[in-house]
């Protein structure tokens, strides 16, 4: 249909937003310029889905451009054509992704026109963020491998940028370069498989038919490397076997677990919480989630890995555990947000080690609004009592209900409401191996005693966070007038309740074309 290359517009609004941000002379102006572009691309990207949606059993859709392609001679080394393809592909959980990704991002940017002014970096956090929101649609819409190693490693150059916002400052630049470094070991491995995957299926995919419309089978494409996977484990491709598949499984895993925030890779995260609130949500919200999309394009590289999803799974679990044990020990409010976000995604990777292919989708999918929802929360908390130490503040419901209202949805969303544990848990128990057979019991209790821990946690963490903020009276400290504390301003609190709407939304509807309450055992 003609109509899905409206998708098109989806990634490269807010990048035009971006660029005319830097002619405008006033930094208000141009805050509003990226805002306005934002939620243009969030129109495009709702009535993407909602064709998508109302044309479900319809093939997905392809619109590709060749970045270049290179015929090698005959007798070459490698006696394939390398053709590499940018483009978007349109089907569910691409549309969904995209739609998501926009809201937030409009949303936290419409925070942020207030929220921000008078920081450092005011212009560069919105012309940052719509290259950031450019670089993780363009991501989720993705046609193959090429593309989205461009948009990955765009994503993290551009987060750069807005962590270091407040360059000036010694300790902002210290846990900017930090968080670079973890993200650009993500990159590392992104890269090493995308090339390992071409060198493996290279001379594979150009002994496939021709896709209608191009003159050679992409060897990036996520159709090809499936086709790649399934021959493989038939001894069909030459001088590849199940422990290439194996590699490949690695090093896309470790990709995917550093740009989840699995334990050790938090640390850049929680270097995230010590710049501005808005960089937090944008970074929590639309660069976290894209670990577990990653593995969900290459899952049939990880189900066929020997071994790969059991440990995947514990992965996940111990992650989950440890990040959530982490925020109950935190006084800081920023970090316990970092730290809930981390194990959230954490469960959404307990589910899809454990074949549950969907409901790890619908997790990290849910993950997007919640996290914005939680942060911005957290934003409004920081602002008013003007510290982020949680044993500082107190008696939020009398003096801030909106904000408290929304904390406590988040909580609820937390603490089980939001289905996040009992999907992992769902998974886990039925233990279907997507690859075929089950796997096996020691497996499954070791992950299901790991997951029950985890959620008990994460509802600990979010029960201490409401609880101390909301309840009692506020704290008094020296040069802080607790009796004038109120509710932010109304342009603070309407990009709140938005994302208090979508996040109850999303949890009660589930996530559209994916059909969250199926386990999918069998998707891939």
């Amino acid at each position: 249909m003609a109509i899905y290359n409206a998708a098109w517009a989806i990634p490269f609004l807010p990048l035009l937003g971006a660029l005319g941000s830097l002619g405008v002379e006033t930094q208000r102006r141009a805050a509003q310029l990226c805002v306005v572009f934002s939620g243009l691309s969030f129109v495009a990207a709702a009535i993407v889905l909602g064709i998508r949606l109302t044309h479900a059993p319809g093939a997905p859709f392809d619109s590709l451009l060749t970045f270049f392609a290179m015929t090698p001679p005959e007798g070459a080394v490698f006696a394939t054509q390398f053709q590499a393809q940018v483009g978007v592909h349109v089907y569910a959980l691409s549309a969904s992704f995209a739609a998501a990704i926009a809201f937030a991002t409009v949303v936290i940017q419409a925070y942020a026109v207030t929220a921000m002014r008078g920081e450092h970096g005011y212009r560069r956090f919105f012309c940052g963020s719509s290259v950031l929101a450019f670089c993780t649609t363009g991501f989720v819409l993705s046609p193959n491998l090429f593309d989205s190693l461009i948009m990955w490693v765009g994503a993290s150059a551009s987060l750069y940028v807005l962590l270091s916002l407040s360059w000036q400052r010694a300790d902002i630049a210290r846990h900017a370069a930090r968080a670079m470094v973890i993200l650009t070991a993500s990159d590392i491995a992104l890269t090493l498989g995308v090339v390992f995957t071409w060198i493996k299926f290279g001379v594979f995919s150009s002994l496939l038919p021709a896709p209608a419309g191009q003159t050679s089978a992409d060897p990036f494409s996520f159709g090809v490397i499936s086709q790649g996977v399934i021959a493989t484990l038939h001894h069909e491709v030459a001088s590849t076997g199940p422990r290439a598949i194996l590699v490949m499984g690695i090093v896309f895993l470790v990709a995917a677990t550093v740009r989840s925030v699995q334990f050790p890779f938090t640390v850049w995260l929680n270097d995230t919480a010590t710049s501005a609130i808005p960089v937090l949500a944008i970074a929590a919200a639309t660069v976290a989630p894209l670990g577990i999309y990653l593995v969900a394009r290459i899952y049939p590289v990880v189900a066929h890995a020997p071994r790969a999803l059991p440990i995947l799974a514990l992965i996940g679990a111990v992650s989950a555990v440890l990040t959530a044990a982490t925020g109950i020990a935190q006084r800081s409010i920023t970090r316990i947000a970092a730290c809930a976000v981390a194990s959230e995604l954490g469960l959404g990777l307990v589910a899809m080690g454990m074949g549950g292919y969907s409901p790890g989708v619908f997790i990290a999918f849910t993950s997007v609004f919640t996290s914005t929802l939680l942060v911005l929360a957290v934003g409004n908390l920081v602002r008013v009592y003007r510290t982020d130490d949680i044993t500082e503040m107190g008696g939020a419901w009398a003096k801030l209900r909106t904000t408290s209202l929304a904390l406590g949805v988040w909580a609820l969303l937390a603490v089980g409401i939001g289905l996040g544990a009992y999907y992992a848990l769902s998974s886990a128990l039925s233990g279907v191996d997507p690859a075929g057979g089950v796997f096996s019991g020691s497996e499954r209790v070791v992950v299901i005693i790991v997951t029950v821990v985890a959620a008990a946690l994460v509802a600990l963490l979010a029960g201490r966070l409401l609880l101390t903020v909301t309840t009692g009276t506020v704290a008094r400290r020296r040069g802080f007038q607790h009796e004038r504390v109120a509710e932010v301003e109304n342009t603070l609190r309407r990009p709140l309740r938005l994302a208090m709407v979508a996040a109850v939304a999303c949890a009660l509807v589930g996530l559209p074309g994916l059909e969250p309450l199926h386990l999918g055992s069998g998707r891939i």
